[in-house]
């Protein structure tokens, strides 16, 4: 690009704030894409909070889960071989 257009047009990206930047843009997929108006954010951000928390959980009793199959298995591995 010429100095001109780098003058006119912002092309620097060390400069560009990716935060504000991210914030635009999921703001705007939401009004433009999604057709959701701003009034309903808060309660989206509540919905997000409940499902985020719904998930994490949902992968604690699955590892929880998980880990005490495995526990089980070793448990009787263990046994069968010192019994034999």
């Amino acid at each position: 690009m010429s100095e001109r257009d780098q003058d006119i047009f912002f092309c620097d990206l060390k400069r560009l704030d990716w935060d504000d930047y991210f914030k635009d843009h999921f703001l705007g997929v939401r009004q433009y894409i999604l057709k959701d108006p701003p009034s309903t954010l808060s309660e989206a951000l509540k919905k997000y909070n409940r499902l985020y928390w719904l998930h994490q959980t949902t992968k604690l009793v699955i590892s929880l889960t998980v880990m005490r199959m495995f526990w089980s298995i070793i448990s009787f591995m263990i046994l069968f071989i010192s019994g034999a």
